[in-house]
């Protein structure tokens, strides 16, 4: 059976975190209600200024999916991956429910648009 992570002090960076976080994402909820621009802004893709030769085209959505994902990853114990090597019909089963190569930001670059009735 897994085990949940130990229980960290309740004076620690993630309790604080924890403690503000719901706040904090409705203040960002409210400021993208009333100030848009910079959330449609982040969107697009963008390419940073790296010289005349180099084109490296970035976006925000796979930027910050990897961040969330880095982040769960820092979450799991290291006894816990050798549970993985183990037994890898999970992962495998987890990489075939997942098609595409998520490095190479397969997101939809824009909704559809309606039909007009």
């Amino acid at each position: 059976m897994l085990r949940p992570p130990p229980p960290r002090p309740p004076g620690s960076a993630t309790a604080w975190l924890r403690r503000r976080l719901g706040r904090a994402v409705l203040l960002s909820y409210v400021c993208a209600l009333f100030v848009p621009d910079p959330g449609l802004w982040l969107r697009h893709t963008h390419a940073p200024p790296l010289g005349p030769l180099i084109h490296l085209p970035v976006s925000a959505a796979p930027c910050l999916l990897s961040l969330v994902l880095f982040s769960a990853g820092l979450r799991v114990p290291v006894r816990e991956l050798g549970h993985v090597l183990r037994r890898p019909s999970v992962l495998l089963a987890g990489l075939v429910a997942a098609p595409g190569d998520p490095a190479a930001g397969h997101l939809p670059r824009r909704v559809p648009a309606a039909p007009h009735a």
